[in-house]
C-alpha cells in the first residue's frame, strides 16, 4: 500500500512531469526532425514531396552535413577545460591544484569526453544535448566511491523545470530522466513493485504511456526540497553550518575559537526518487545542492516568455530540400531526353547497320558508311545536342549558396577554393564561419563550468576519507596526493588534516583553445624557427626544444 506521503511525491511527480513534456514539446519535435534530417537516408526529403515525385528520382546531394562537421570539428580540436580557482587569499593554491588535478582524473576515468562530445554534436544538430554526474563506488570490492560524468544518449529522456531561467537550468526546481524498462525486466528487478498506468510521453521517446502491456516507464525524479538552517561565523573567519559544530562547540571555545554571529537562511536539499505511476522504487538524498543533469544548448532565444532552441541545420533545410529537390530535377530531365542522333539514308548504312546500333556503347575508333549515290558528297551528320537544363542547375547553384548564407560556413572553412586569393583573405573568410558558430562552443563552456561547480560541491562529500587519490597535470602527466590525512601540529598540539578538500571556497573558469598537444606541437614549431634564426640562442633553448618534441625520453 502506498503510504499518503508517496502518493504527494508521485502525484507531484507526474504533474511537473507532464508541465515540463508540454512546455518543451515544440523544441523536441523540431530537434528531432534536425537529427532525422542529418542522419536520417531519407531525412532530406519530406514524405508529402516523395509521394509527389513516386516512381521519379528523390536525390540527397547533403551539403548540411559538411558545415556541422566544420563546427564539430572546431570543438574537438579545441576542447574546453576546467580550471578551479580560490575565491580568496585565505584558499590554499595547492587545494584549487589538487581539485583541478582531480576533476580531469574524473574525466579521464568517466570518458567524459565521450559524454561531452555527444552533448555538443547533439547540441550543434538539434539544438540540445545533456550529460549527467553521479556517484558509485570505486570497483566491487572497495568501500570508496568516486564521481562519474557519464553520457546521455538521448537527451529526450532528460525533462528539465520550464521555469528555469539560466541557460543551464541549475536554478530550476526539479528534472527527470525517464527509462522504459521491458515488463520482464521490470519484474526481474522490482518483482513486488507497481507499475501503474497513466498517459503522457516526450517527444523522442520510443513508448507512450507509462505503463504498456511489454513495457514500463521509470523515472528518476530529482526535486530541491527548501529547508532553513543557521548559519555561524567564527572568530577564526569561517562561515559554518551550526549543526556540523554542534557536536564540538566546547572544543572550540576550549581551542579559544568562538562565534560571534549566526544567522538563519533559507536553502534547499536535492532528493531524488525512482518511481514508476504508482510507487517509489527507491529514494535518497543526492550528495550536491545542485541537481547533477547539465544540458547544453545550441542557439537559444526567449520569444514572448517560451524559450527556443536548435542547431546549425534548422534555417538550412529549406535551402538544402530546394537543392534537393532542383538537382533531382536536373537529372531526370537530362535522363529524359534522347540522345543526339546521327542522320543518315539507309544505303550509307547498308552493311554497317550492327556498327552503327552499338554506336553509343562501343568504342570502336572507326565508323563506316557508304556514299549515297543519290546524295553525292553527303553523309552521316549528328544532330544537335539536347538542351541542357540552365534554369534548373541556376536554382540549384543558388540553393547552394543559401545554405552556406544560413549556415555561415563558406567554401573557405571548409578547405574549398573559393573567390579569396591571400592567405589573410582565406583565414578571415575561415574565421567568420567560426564566429558565426561561437554560440555553440559559448553555451557548451556555460555548462562545462556548471559541471565544475557541480563537482566543487560533491567532492568533499564523496572523497570524505583519507585516501590516495591521483591527479592529472594539463600533459597527462600523473601524480598522487594523500588527501584528509589526520597529523597532529606539533605547534598548536591540535589534530589537523592535510588536504583537507572541506576547507576553502572555490569557483570555476573554463579554458578553451588548442589541446595541449596541439599547443606542444606549435611550440616545438616555434623553438626551432627561433633557433634557426639565433644559434646562439638556440644553444640555450635546446633542453626546453627537445622536451617540446613528441620523442621517447624527451624529459630524460
Amino acid at each position: 500500500m502506498v503510504s499518503k506521503a508517496d502518493k504527494a511525491i508521485i502525484d507531484e511527480a507526474k504533474e511537473r512531469f507532464r508541465l515540463a513534456q508540454d512546455a518543451d514539446n515544440d523544441n523536441r519535435l523540431q530537434a528531432l526532425d534536425d537529427i532525422k534530417f542529418v542522419h536520417d537516408e531519407d531525412g532530406q526529403w519530406t514524405e508529402e514531396a516523395r509521394n509527389a515525385r513516386k516512381g521519379r528520382p528523390c536525390m540527397t546531394f547533403d551539403h548540411t552535413s559538411a558545415a556541422l562537421d566544420q563546427v564539430i570539428g572546431d570543438y574537438l580540436q579545441s576542447r574546453p577545460g576546467i580550471k578551479v580557482r580560490g575565491v580568496d587569499d585565505k584558499t590554499d593554491p595547492k587545494l584549487a591544484d589538487i581539485y583541478t588535478g582531480l576533476i580531469r582524473n574524473i574525466e579521464s576515468g568517466s570518458v567524459a569526453r565521450d559524454a561531452y562530445s555527444t552533448a555538443f554534436k547533439l547540441a550543434a544538430t538539434g539544438g540540445y544535448g545533456v550529460w549527467r554526474i553521479h556517484a558509485d563506488y570505486e570497483d566491487e570490492d572497495s568501500f570508496d566511491q568516486c564521481l562519474y560524468i557519464k553520457k546521455v544518449s538521448n537527451p529526450f529522456t532528460v525533462l528539465f523545470d520550464p521555469q528555469a531561467q539560466e541557460t543551464t537550468k541549475h536554478d530550476g526546481r526539479f528534472a527527470f530522466v525517464e527509462d522504459v524498462m521491458a515488463k520482464v525486466d521490470f519484474d526481474a528487478q522490482y518483482p513486488d513493485a507497481i507499475a501503474g498506468e497513466i498517459d503522457g510521453s516526450g517527444t523522442g521517446v520510443k513508448d507512450q504511456g507509462w505503463f504498456l502491456e511489454n513495457a514500463v516507464r521509470v523515472v528518476e525524479y530529482f526535486r530541491k526540497k527548501p529547508i532553513k538552517k543557521t548559519i555561524c561565523k567564527l572568530s577564526t573567519g569561517e562561515v559554518v553550518d551550526k549543526k556540523a559544530i554542534e557536536s564540538v562547540i566546547d572544543e572550540m571555545v576550549a581551542a579559544g575559537v568562538q562565534i560571534i554571529a549566526e544567522r538563519e537562511v533559507e536553502s534547499h536539499v536535492v532528493e531524488w526518487f525512482k518511481l514508476t505511476a504508482a510507487e517509489i522504487l527507491d529514494r535518497g538524498e543526492f550528495p550536491s545542492r545542485y541537481i547533477p543533469l547539465i544540458p547544453v544548448y545550441g542557439k537559444t532565444v526567449n520569444i514572448e516568455g517560451k524559450e527556443k532552441y536548435r542547431g546549425l541545420v534548422r534555417k538550412a533545410k529549406d535551402a538544402q530540400r530546394s537543392y534537393n529537390y532542383h538537382r533531382s530535377q536536373t537529372i531526370e530531365v537530362v535522363a529524359l531526353q534522347p540522345k543526339a542522333p546521327f542522320m543518315a539514308t539507309p544505303a550509307m548504312i547498308a552493311g554497317f547497320e550492327n556498327q552503327w546500333k552499338t554506336i553509343n556503347t562501343s568504342n570502336a575508333p572507326i565508323i563506316l558508311y557508304k556514299p549515297d549515290p543519290d546524295l553525292p558528297g553527303m553523309r552521316p551528320t549528328r544532330e544537335a545536342p539536347p538542351a541542357f537544363p540552365q534554369a534548373l542547375m541556376q536554382e540549384a547553384l543558388t540553393a547552394l549558396e543559401d545554405i552556406k548564407a544560413a549556415t555561415g560556413i563558406h567554401n573557405a572553412a571548409l578547405g574549398m577554393t573559393s573567390n579569396e586569393t591571400s592567405g589573410k583573405a582565406i583565414r578571415e573568410r575561415k574565421l567568420e564561419g567560426d564566429v558565426a558558430n561561437f554560440e555553440f562552443v559559448d553555451n557548451f563552456s556555460l555548462s562545462l563550468e556548471h559541471t565544475g561547480r557541480v563537482l566543487i560541491d560533491m567532492i568533499p562529500k564523496i572523497y570524505d576519507t583519507e585516501r590516495v587519490i591521483r591527479i592529472l597535470g594539463e600533459d597527462g602527466a600523473e601524480s598522487y596526493e594523500t588527501i584528509n590525512k589526520a597529523v597532529l601540529d606539533q605547534q598548536t598540539q591540535q589534530v589537523v588534516k592535510l588536504n583537507d578538500l572541506s576547507q576553502g571556497k572555490y569557483d570555476v573558469t573554463v579554458t578553451t583553445g588548442p589541446s595541449y598537444s596541439t599547443r606542444r606541437v606549435e611550440n616545438a614549431e616555434q623553438l626551432t624557427a627561433v633557433m634557426q634564426a639565433n644559434p646562439q640562442l638556440g644553444m640555450m633553448l635546446s633542453d626546453l626544444w627537445i622536451k617540446s618534441l613528441d620523442l621517447v625520453g624527451a624529459d630524460e
